[in-house]
Parts: structure tokens; C-alpha cells; sequence
């Protein structure tokens, strides 16, 4: 996850004041219809090339979910609705929970934002009535529909530390103690099966580290953190699949987490191969690395689910979260995207709000949800990613409904003309819908562009992200 984010006093819209309950959908088309675009460059289209079947875009909880999770019930359920309500908002279907450590109570280091309780506040004895709002939000999102959830641990709780404290080691080394590692293990497993049986939440995956192999976990922090060498990792997941599998779950393990794909890299392949049998999943964050094709052939020839589980960024135009999609799917090939927390100090939300100091009813609607809007709400679980020629854009294929998505980012100062070539279809419609976020446009539905000789042509204008939608289309 981002450290050093700091939040900052801004100037909030105000929620209740300014019509933001309105919700977010997208606008309807002008009556006039618009002139079409010269002949550009030829895009071909192949559904015969076929990609990663679609999991779902996703957000973790953590932290803005622990604080809005106890804004009043007016607002929280609007923000529920515009992350996960397919047709009021965003539509994530993947939700990452943040199972706390929870702080030694003789210490105050974190952010308030940060300071998620723990379940097992000592030896133990647990408290199952901590942390109802991250909670509250989950359940939310699950009534919105969203449906794959993933657990995950910043921590051990504070007194199986070395340091005695979530925040980390006083060296930035391993802080879990020698003689907790089946303690730890057993209580992530506690609290995934309590979560089945008392909260009908089923964890797919549950992740014990975060950022493991980074050194900036230390004594005195702002958030939870724990430093796990690959040793240490390797240690620790054989003796949490056996702790899973005394409660009785089916669910997996989702490693290493690393802050870069190419840490992810070396971490997978540092682990012995009994390590990686009991690993189900290969989770990355994406805040830095290049190696992408290495980390997805890695999980290919081992048969593994991969997903970007982290990202982020303080953009708020949604510029770079676009191209970082764009290279996540075409080159890591994760079957799920995950943002870091949709709801965040200024850049880095989606909706932008200082969480450590809330006015629950104030937020901005930023530049950048409306981006994720282009993709999500219309790239949906169970489409494939399909080839287009063309490095700035995705195409994905719904097969049983006969549509195709085409996402297109021009991320630079001048449009450019896109003539897409469908030929590689056996059927298709006689128009194209069309959606586009810009600096003044907000996934706005321009007019219809007729498909012509199994080909549509269309202006990118400059920083935008356009998403087309085909209906009525076959495959060969």
C-alpha cells in the first residue's frame, strides 16, 4: 500500500448541498448527430486471440471503509452504492478486507484512519464485535453484488510482535516472534472461518503478508506493517494451510504482495516448491517493477491464479491509472485489478475526501472515478480479453451475450482517428455506443457511430478515455 501518503485539508464538495446524491450514471446523448471522423489508423480486432477471463475490478477497505463505515446511513450507503451498485456506480465486484492486527493500546503512532482493532486484543480471548464499520461496508458491498472477497493482514496483533507494536520492527526486520508463527497462522484462520459461519462472508483468498520484503515497516509508523523475509514467508504458509484446513475451509492463500512486480518475481521464485504448491494465488502490487510478461509466465507454468491485488496513484485526471490498466492486462494478464482504496486524500481517490479528518457528508467526485467507470461498469466478470492492435486500448468479448467492449485511452495532447476493423466477426450490430470521460466530460454518452463494411471509425480526443460498446456481435 502507498506510505508517506499524508492527507491535507481541501476544499470538499458538499454532498447534501451540491446534488452529488443524485448518483453517477452517464448522461444521455446530444439529439444532434456528430460529423464523422476522417479515415485514421487501421485497428484490427481478433476475438481468435483470446486473453484472461475477467474476475472483476475491485478496491480494498482498508482504510477508508473503517471510517465511512460509521458515517450516517444516508451516506454511507451512498458511497456503497456509487463503489459497488453496477448500475448507481462503479460496479467493483472485488473487495479486499483488512483483517487488523490491532495497536498496543499504550501507543499512538498511526493515523486515525489506520488504527483497524484487531480480533484478538490478547491471548486468546477474542472480540468479535470489533471493527463493525470496515465490516459494515463489506456486507454492503456484497449486497451491491460484489463477489469475490479477499482477506489480508498488514500485522500480527501487537503482543506477538518483537516491538511490541502493529507499526513494525525497531530495524525495519521480521517482527513477528519466533514463537508465534502457529499463533498467527491460527488466528488468520480464526477469523476467516468466523467470518463464514457468523457474517456469511466467504474469503476466496486470505493473505498473510503486505509489502513483505520492503525495509520501511518500522517501530513508530503511521499504518500497520510487518517485514517478512522469504525465509520467513515460507515458514509461515505451510503452517497457515494446515491451520485453514483444520477449520474446515476451502480457502486459499494469496502471496507475496510485494510493493513491485519484480519483487513479486524474485519472492515467487525464492520459494521452495512445497511453498509454492500450498500458494493458490499470486498477488502483486503494481506501484513499481517492469517485469510483467516474467511474473505472468511464472504463474502460467505453475498454474496459478494471478491478480493485481494493489495500485494506486495521486492523479486525479485518471490519466495514469488508465495506462496502468492498460499495461496490467495486456502484459501481466492478472484475471483481476484492484485499486488501493477508492475513497482517499487528494489525487489518490476516486472520491476524494481527507479521511483522517471526515466530514462524512463532504467528498469530490474526481476525474478519475468516471475513468474506472469506463472500464468497469462495462467490462464485466466473464468477459475475455481478446487482441487489439493497438497498445493504447483493450477489447473484451462477452460471448454469451454477444458484446464487445473497446476501451480506448489517448492519454496525449493531440486526438488521433481510429478506424476499428471487425471483420474478424461473423455478426454484428449496426451502431457502436459510445462513452467518454474527459477533463469536461463525464463517461458522457455521445451520439451512436454506425458500423460501416464491418468497420467504425472514431475521433480519441486528446486526455480522454472512450469506451464503445457493440451489441449483437458473434464471433467466427
Amino acid at each position: 500500500m502507498p506510505r508517506r501518503v499524508k492527507s491535507a485539508q481541501m476544499t470538499m464538495a458538499v454532498l447534501l448541498a451540491t446534488g452529488l446524491l443524485s448518483g453517477c450514471s452517464a448522461t444521455k446523448p446530444k439529439s444532434q448527430p456528430t460529423a464523422q471522423p476522417h479515415a485514421g489508423t487501421v485497428v484490427d480486432v481478433d476475438p481468435a486471440v483470446r486473453y484472461q477471463t475477467w474476475q472483476g475490478w475491485g478496491t480494498s477497505l482498508a482504510w477508508f471503509a473503517y471510517v465511512l463505515g460509521g458515517a450516517p446511513d444516508k451516506i454511507r450507503n451512498h458511497i456503497a452504492d456509487l463503489l459497488f451498485d453496477p448500475t448507481k456506480g462503479l460496479g467493483l465486484n472485488v473487495v479486499r478486507y483488512n483483517i487488523g492486527g490491532g495497536e498496543n493500546p499504550q501507543y499512538n503512532f498511526m493515523d486515525p484512519r489506520a488504527r483497524v482493532p484487531g480480533y484478538e486484543p490478547s491471548p486468546g480471548k477474542f472480540d468479535w464485535q470489533a471493527d463493525k464499520t470496515q465490516r459494515w461496508m463489506l456486507q454492503a458491498a456484497k449486497d451491491r453484488g460484489a463477489n469475490v472477497f479477499e482477506a489480508f493482514s498488514n500485522s500480527p496483533p501487537y503482543w506477538m510482535t518483537n516491538s511490541g507494536s502493529v507499526t513494525g520492527a525497531k530495524d525495519g526486520g521480521d517482527n513477528l516472534k519466533a514463537s508465534d508463527y502457529q499463533a498467527f497462522a491460527e488466528y488468520l484462520a480464526t477469523v476467516v472461518k468466523h467470518f463464514q459461519t457468523a457474517w456469511h462472508i466467504d474469503f476466496s483468498t486470505v493473505e498473510p503478508f503486505n509489502e513483505p520484503v520492503s525495509n520501511w515497516w518500522k517501530f513508530g509508523g503511521t499504518q500497520e506493517g510487518a517485514h517478512f523475509d522469504n525465509a520467513s514467508q515460507s515458514k509461515l504458509i505451510p503452517m497457515l494451510t494446515t491451520a485453514l484446513q483444520q477449520q474446515g475451509l476451502h480457502t486459499g492463500i494469496a502471496a507475496p504482495d510485494d510493493n513491485s512486480v519484480d519483487e513479486t518475481l524474485a519472492s515467487w521464485n525464492a520459494y521452495p516448491s512445497a511453498v509454492q504448491h500450498d500458494v493458490t494465488q499470486i498477488n502483486t502490487h503494481g506501484y513499481n517493477g517492469s517485469d510483467r510478461q516474467g511474473l505472468n509466465a511464472a504463474a502460467a507454468k505453475a498454474g496459478k491464479n494471478l491478480w493485481m491485488s494493489e495500485y494506486g496513484d495521486g492523479d486525479s485526471s485518471g490519466m495514469t491509472m488508465s495506462t496502468e490498466i492498460i499495461a496490467d492486462v495486456k502484459q501481466l494478464k492478472p484475471t483481476a485489478w484492484v485499486y488501493w482504496q477508492a475513497v482517499d486524500g487528494p489525487g489518490w481517490g476516486m472520491l476524494q475526501m481527507d479521511v483522517n479528518h471526515p466530514g462524512h457528508d463532504q467528498f469530490k467526485t474526481t476525474e478519475k472515478y468516471y475513468v474506472m467507470e469506463n472500464y468497469s461498469k462495462f467490462i464485466r466478470p466473464n468477459y475475455q480479453f481478446i487482441q487489439i492492435g493497438l497498445p493504447n486500448a483493450l477489447a473484451a468479448y462477452n460471448r454469451a451475450q454477444h458484446t464487445l467492449v473497446i476501451v480506448t485511452t489517448n492519454a496525449s495532447s493531440v486526438q488521433n482517428t481510429y478506424d476499428y476493423n471487425l471483420k474478424q466477426f461473423s455478426k454484428l450490430g449496426a451502431s457502436v455506443k459510445v462513452y467518454r470521460t474527459s477533463k469536461d466530460e463525464h463517461l458522457k454518452q455521445l451520439a451512436a457511430i454506425p458500423i460501416t463494411q464491418s468497420s467504425f471509425s472514431a475521433v480519441a480526443k486528446s486526455k480522454s478515455v472512450t469506451t464503445y460498446v457493440l451489441t449483437g456481435v458473434e464471433a467466427k
